[in-house]
């Protein structure tokens, strides 16, 4: 599918495009048609430049449904943070970010789910995806994402659940999470030794680190093919004195310590 494939083939309801109050979802000049309201849209399209990026809360309404939705595409850069609320997608083409364009979805609080299993993509060799989950959740139905060159997904809190293996993950494209954080991932029908893989391959990481083993940086729970994973929080140095030796500055003991 071609990026004019995909604009002549679907009706877009509004195009994203700043100008207006920066981030402001409600202001009419910031979208090419009036701002998408109500609980049924067709599809948004998102080509803002990262110096005025759509923000989505919770005070735009609850829920927002049944749409497509394209963040950076044919040498656009797109941006949309979600703060509150939650956003449905159930419609034609999905999700789409940063094909042959620049794009940027930050989700920091309320939800994205993708109903369908329908598109889902991130990066394009001639593009660049950033999925950044700062918390809240985003969850989608689709059975055969593709995480493609130039993609980046950023887990630091909050949970990612996908609905099946990845039918694409690039070897430039990168699952990080962040040390210390609580997000987790989940991926359905993959068991330990996909998880693994992943690692393995370099596409799995906690603050970029790809050393070692897998176990060395991911706890796991669940079984066989239904588990999540999460990053083992650091160790920390506690040191321990007894009175005297803590007057003299003497350490006499050690001790290790999750945080």
């Amino acid at each position: 599918m071609t990026s004019i494939g995909l604009l002549s083939g679907t009706s877009l309801a509004a195009v994203y495009v700043g100008g207006g109050i920066a981030g402001d979802w409600t202001d009419n000049a910031n979208w090419t048609g009036s701002a998408p309201t109500g609980a049924t849209v067709s599809g948004l399209y998102f080509k803002n430049g990262t110096n005025t990026p759509a923000l989505y809360t919770s005070t735009q309404g609850t829920t927002l449904e049944k749409f497509d939705i394209n963040i950076g595409q044919a040498g656009t850069t797109g941006s949309l943070t979600i703060t509150g609320g939650t956003l449905n997608i159930n419609n034609t083409w999905g999700i789409i970010i940063g094909q042959q364009g620049v794009g940027n979805l930050i989700i920091d609080g309320g939800s994205l789910n993708q109903l369908d299993d329908n598109n889902l993509r991130f990066g394009n060799a001639a593009g660049t995806a950033t999925v950044s989950l700062l918390s809240g959740s985003f969850t989608t139905a689709a059975t055969a994402a593709q995480v493609n060159a130039n993609a980046t997904i950023s887990i630091v809190d909050g949970t990612a659940s996908f609905g099946g293996t990845f039918s694409t993950i690039a070897e430039t494209a990168q699952i990080d999470f962040t040390s210390g954080g609580t997000g987790s991932l989940s991926i359905t029908g993959a068991d330990l030794a996909y998880y693994e893989g992943l690692f393995d391959d370099g596409n799995l990481s906690v603050d970029g680190d790809e050393t070692g083993v897998f176990a060395d940086h991911f706890s796991v729970s669940g079984t066989g093919t239904n588990l999540t994973i999460t990053s083992i929080p650091p160790l920390v140095w506690d040191t321990v004195s007894d009175g005297a030796s803590a007057l003299k500055g003497n350490i006499t003991s050690v001790q290790l310590r999750t945080v």
